[in-house]
């Protein structure tokens, strides 16, 4: 299924039934199920079982689906930018504190590397 439209569907049930979400999370669940609207709707069930009055947000599904925030991608890519092999180092640590694994973060960042270059 396309992701406009898994999105499109994910937002359609999560307001029909009420639940408080950011819309930000949604494409985190739209790759998470991987173009299968079954396997995302599974997937936003999770995160309903551990959202709170909050919600789904963008905060909780990325702790829960195991990415990787994106301002510590564009902070790599940003350091890399920079040349500052520093400031790579401490944010590649930052990820790794953060309980992600820098190998699966390194797709993303590649993909960041190439939209800003």
């Amino acid at each position: 299924m396309p992701p406009a439209t898994l999105r499109g569907l994910l937002e359609e049930i999560l307001t029909s039934e009420n639940v408080p979400f950011e819309p930000t999370a949604l494409p985190l669940v739209v790759r998470a199920g991987a173009g299968s609207a079954r396997d995302s709707l599974s997937i936003l069930d999770q995160l309903l079982a551990g959202a709170d009055d909050d919600g789904i947000t963008y905060a909780k599904a990325v702790s829960l689906l195991g990415y990787t925030d994106g301002d510590l991608l564009d902070e790599v890519v940003g350091a890399f930018a920079a040349r500052d092999g520093g400031r790579v180092f401490h944010t590649v640590n930052r990820v790794i504190e953060g309980g992600h694994d820098p190998p699966a973060a390194s797709p993303p960042t590649c993909s960041n590397a190439s939209a800003t270059w």
